[in-house]
């Protein structure tokens, strides 16, 4: 799949039907089990006064739950457009509309965004085939912490959220494809770009990985 057909596949997976029931889940239920798991791993690393790069923020849970914390200023970076206007609804709603710079596009072809303190991606690499990309410019973004989520490789998880999803896709002739890259390759890719672990947990078919820069701030 090329980068048109891709983006094509993101907006039509991610519109806005499906990012209003987000949201009111969001309002109902508060964020996500793997939202509440990766924002409290950053939050004990020290958020406050950071600058955050959510990239595939979705309704922008991990942003507005970190300005509780005390972040500075975020980048909201969504290929959805339908998820980039929620989002930049619920920012203004909760009073950091101004603190929240909204882009639209594909990130790993967003090669000149500035760095940020945070940069977290929950739930983005399983949506885009070239991990090596995506992760190694999120790793160069980072300063301080790098927040990650995606799929473990469990048998039960290949079969269900990889092979089951993608035939599902497949039959309604949906572009769109689920992506299970090896954990130790993304983890290498991370450790290699001067970072060193400093959290992980497993969550249902997903593990949160929270990631310092070995020399600190920069």
């Amino acid at each position: 799949m090329d980068c048109c057909q891709h983006c094509e596949s993101i907006e039509h997976e991610f519109d806005f039907n499906n990012a209003r029931l987000e949201l009111d889940d969001y309002h109902s239920h508060g964020p996500q089990s793997t939202t509440r798991i990766l924002v409290s791993a950053l939050i004990e690393q020290g958020v406050a006064d950071k600058t955050l790069l959510d990239i595939g923020g979705g309704i922008g849970a991990i942003q507005h739950e970190l300005f509780k914390a005390g972040i500075r200023y975020a980048t909201n970076l969504e290929a959805s457009h339908a998820y980039l206007q929620v989002c930049q609804e619920e920012s203004i709603r909760q009073g950091h509309g101004d603190r929240v710079h909204h882009l639209h596009g594909n990130f790993a072809e967003m090669h000149n965004l500035p760095k940020a303190d945070i940069v977290t991606m929950e739930r983005v690499i399983c949506c885009y085939p070239d991990m090596d990309t995506l992760v190694g410019l999120a790793c160069q973004k980072a300063r301080h912490l790098l927040g990650l989520v995606y799929p473990h490789e469990s048998w039960w998880v290949k079969l269900g959220v990889g092979w089951l999803n993608n035939i599902k896709y497949r039959f309604k002739h949906d572009p769109f494809r689920v992506y299970l890259h090896c954990t130790e390759q993304v983890k290498n890719l991370v450790l290699t770009s001067a970072f060193r672990q400093v959290y992980y947990r497993k969550s249902g078919a997903w593990q949160v990985f929270v990631y310092e820069k070995s020399d600190g701030p920069t």
